[in-house]
């Protein structure tokens, strides 16, 4: 953690004060500290105290002359901390609303976020914070700990209780370190995402359901192990990549494919996330189609196979494919494995294609198969970046 630049957003709880003793525990491994305090929080703590404590300027909602704090603070961070989080923090972020210092340096950061709840047990146990955890779990890859049971400042003993300071230390050096040392670290990894469109006329076009998250997801994971993602999006619906990944934005496959090609000698992995139409119109009418045609026909063309292509110039390089199909479908997908020149094949189901869950199995050109019965796409991302790992 030596050197590590570490935010530590704090909100508005009576837990506050543990926080003392968080920041001296962070600088005992020599990381450097930069609180930033909500409104709320300023009611529990002074910025003083916590400046003395950290040896750093203490940052609120109140604006300083020229400078951009959010930003500079999101750019500098190698890990940002929320402790004590409140409810009221957590459904903002999940939310993507951006009213407070802080709040908007998470929504600029590409680092980790670490969070550490704290609140009353109905609070916590509501429906709605639930489903924020689960969504900034899900979309962003927050890390949660805690809260634990004990006695609150209601005087009842339940859950909400912020976990013990020893926990996060640890949990933090534990993220530090995993991309300190990941075998993605400087690692050129190129990822396509989402569906084609293969356009009929200036309006309507031939696409799928394919929402682009797994893509997204798998560019974001990789970003935080340390590589360098290049990632060619076809249109999705999916919220801007992070900063750090260079993102090229195509419609039709031919379009990916000039895209592919051209980073493709450069790049260390390859991983094929897009569902690319397999078929184009032959015909594009340069002007709308009336509906008055009656009976219009359209004769489809075969698109170029990208992975396939990619899989003939593999030379050392890692590549990794996806398909759609069932437990009946694993022979035509090892198949694709061995004539697509993979190092590994992921066999989604198709009716979760635009869903958040999913399962998958991972199969490889040894025969080995792993098999993923029910996993959230962000989790899958994790899995499909340890397996790459593995393979480097």
């Amino acid at each position: 953690m030596k050197n590590k630049n570490i935010i530590l957003g704090i909100t508005g709880s009576i837990a506050v004060y543990k926080c003392c003793e968080l920041i001296r525990r962070l600088k005992e491994k020599s990381a450097q500290v930069y609180c930033v305090l909500t409104s709320s929080a300023l009611k529990f703590i002074t910025p003083l105290t916590l400046e003395t404590l950290a040896g750093k300027k203490v940052y609120t909602d109140k604006i300083q002359s020229g400078e951009i704090e959010h930003i500079d603070l999101a750019k500098i961070a190698d890990l940002t901390l929320i402790v004590p989080a409140t409810a009221n923090t957590i459904n903002k972020l999940a939310w993507g609303i951006a009213d407070n210092l802080l709040t908007s340096i998470i929504l600029a950061t590409d680092a980790p976020v670490l969070v550490a709840p704290a609140m009353n047990a109905k609070m916590y146990n509501n429906p709605l914070t639930q489903e924020s955890i689960a969504r900034l779990k899900q979309i962003r890859g927050f890390h949660f700990l805690g809260p634990e049971k004990g006695l609150l400042a209601c005087d009842e003993e339940d859950i909400g209780r912020l976990i013990e300071i020893e926990k996060i230390v640890e949990k933090v050096s534990e993220i530090i370190e995993k991309k300190e040392k990941s075998k993605l670290k400087g690692k050129k990894v190129l990822i396509t995402a989402g569906p084609t469109r293969e356009y009929i006329d200036p309006l309507r076009f031939i696409s799928n359901a394919s929402s682009g998250k797994m893509g997204y997801y798998l560019a974001q994971e990789i970003v935080q192990r340390g590589g360098e993602v290049t990632l060619v999006s076809g249109p999705t619906q999916v919220y801007p990549a992070p900063e750090k990944i260079k993102t090229f934005f195509v419609n039709s496959a031919k379009e990916m494919l000039q895209k592919v090609s051209k980073f493709f000698s450069s790049t260390d992995i390859f991983i094929s996330a897009s569902a690319v139409s397999d078929y184009r119109p032959k015909q594009k009418f340069s002007e709308k189609v009336k509906k008055e045609v009656k009976n219009l026909q359209l004769t489809l063309v075969r698109n170029p196979d990208i992975l396939a292509q990619m899989g003939r110039k593999k030379k050392d390089k890692i590549l990794i494919g996806f398909a759609i199909g069932d437990k009946k479908s694993l022979k035509e997908a090892k198949q694709k494995l061995k004539e697509k020149n993979l190092n590994l094949i992921v066999v989604n189901p198709p009716e979760v294609m635009g869903r958040e869950e999913t399962g998958a199995y991972f199969l490889y050109p040894d025969g080995e198969k792993k098999y993923f019965p029910k996993i959230y796409k962000r989790d899958l991302a994790v899995k499909i970046s340890d397996e790459i790992e593995k393979l480097i």
